[in-house]
């Protein structure tokens, strides 16, 4: 038998081996009893050990990377109210961040007064006033991002309201208001639709909203929502309705702001022109005016001025304070 006989007769043997394999593992497949192999496959199911995950369905927002640091800033009221704040600013910030920087200001300013040469008791003075410029940039960010949202707030609600109104639900409706919103309230309201698309009631992801914005209009209504919730009624009219007297208290709250402007920049300009006039005075005649903090009786009249315009500056604040 020449090459190709042999070659051929290869060929074969191995095509009818393959399919001898083939047919056997296709019968023995189809006739086998799969009832066993079910059986022992749960039976490894329940003994198979499985890992143990603490699931938690509300977001946790962590004061700090640091396991060990964030169990001991949750057990601090004073972090929690400096973690709020910091939601309130809308920035990317943590407690750890707060407290890293309190440290290397407080160290910076340390090395400053070593380097100059200064009194140890300007340390001190200096950390305070920089932690204090610090919590009032906080401050000015968050009332700044208030004031937005809260001028953004009626148009959100009657974009919802009208969204319940043409057969949305009030989960979608809120996400219309995320789509289509401005920033930053739209950031919010995909906060509240997150929150309940995961399965968080949605009485405890409307309330939360009150804590990451410190507005009185924005309590008002979460408090209107949660009446609805527990009473019943058109929704859709309650956000209307909502929405209208913001409107209307935003419009009173500019009014008074007007009829008060001359009262706020009288107040303004008592309250420093004690203040520029003694540091002209000083600067055109320093004996003239050191006479005030080098002798005694110029210290006391200089204590008792300082108490009587406290006063004058806190009564005439109070006087132009005209809540709406």
């Amino acid at each position: 038998m020449d090459l190709m006989g042999w070659s051929l007769f290869l060929l074969a043997v191995v095509s009818a081996s393959g399919m001898v394999y083939s047919m056997w593992w296709l019968g023995s497949d189809l006739l086998r009893p799969k009832g066993r192999d079910v059986a022992q496959r749960l039976a490894d199911l329940h003994t198979a050990p499985l890992p143990t995950v603490n699931w938690q369905l509300l977001k946790h927002r962590p004061l700090s990377r640091l396991a060990w640091l964030d169990t001991f800033l949750r057990d601090w009221p004073a972090a929690r109210q400096l973690d709020r704040q910091l939601q309130q600013t809308g920035w990317p910030l943590r407690v750890e961040h707060v407290l890293t920087g309190l440290f290397a200001s407080g160290l910076f300013i340390v090395l400053v007064v070593l380097i100059l040469g200064l009194a140890w008791t300007w340390a001190p003075a200096l950390t305070l006033a920089c932690w204090l410029m610090g919590w009032t940039v906080l401050r000015l960010r968050s009332r700044r991002r208030q004031h937005v949202i809260e001028a953004q707030l009626p148009d959100a609600l009657d974009l919802i309201a009208r969204a319940m109104q043409a057969g949305h639900a009030l989960s979608s409706a809120i996400l219309m208001a995320a789509n289509e919103g401005p920033q930053p309230l739209a950031d919010q309201w995909r906060t509240i639709f997150d929150e309940i698309n995961f399965g968080i009631p949605t009485r405890m992801a409307i309330e939360d909203f009150s804590e990451q914005v410190d507005s009185e209009y924005v309590r008002l209504f979460v408090v209107s929502t949660m009446i609805q919730m527990e009473t019943g009624g058109n929704m859709a009219e309650i956000l209307h309705n909502t929405a209208n007297l913001i409107r209307e208290r935003q419009q009173l709250q500019a009014s008074v702001k007007v009829l008060s402007a001359e009262g706020r920049v009288s107040a303004l300009i008592l309250s420093t022109l004690p203040f520029a006039l003694g540091a002209l005075l000083t600067l055109i005649n320093p004996g003239f005016v050191a006479v005030l903090w080098t002798d005694p009786l110029g210290l006391k009249l200089l204590l008792v001025a300082m108490g009587l315009m406290f006063i004058g500056v806190v009564w005439m604040w109070r006087m132009i304070d005209i809540a709406v």
